[in-house]
């Protein structure tokens, strides 16, 4: 029969130039659903410590099988999952916040930010209108 194997790697650090680099590689990466994905693991249910505070936090966290960020500076390069508006203000109507898998671009200095995104969505587009009823916000 086939050779059945998995691999699997993390990388986090430094580069040339002053970048930074995380990438994360897997080749068993079937998670599919949100929920799996942004599932919450409690460290406590094995490992019960008191007093600890520690903080929790995720790297490299995709629905591909592979993440890849290349920082420097307050700009990047970044293939996974990303975030289109990662300051969004709910009270900001017109602006829309979503997690997408694919291509994320930020270029950022003192005078200006531009960020470039591109992704092929798996849900279908969806508007939930809600009809006015002569109030105000």
């Amino acid at each position: 029969e086939g050779l059945d194997a998995n691999g699997a790697v993390f990388l986090k650090g430094a580069v040339r130039g002053g970048a930074h680099l995380t990438l994360a590689y897997d080749t068993d990466n079937d998670l599919d659903d949100d929920e799996e994905i942004r599932r919450d693991l409690n460290p406590s249910d094995s490992y019960p410590i008191a007093g600890d505070a520690s903080v929790r936090g995720y790297d490299a966290r995709s629905r591909s099988k592979l993440y890849a960020k290349l920082e420097k500076d307050r700009s990047s390069l970044l293939w996974g999952d990303y975030l289109t508006d990662p300051n969004y203000d709910f009270q900001d109507l017109g602006r829309v916040q979503r997690t997408l898998t694919g291509l994320n671009a930020i270029y950022e200095n003192d005078r200006a930010r531009f960020q470039v995104f591109g992704a092929r969505p798996e849900y279908d587009p969806v508007s939930e209108e809600i009809p006015g009823n002569g109030t105000a916000l």
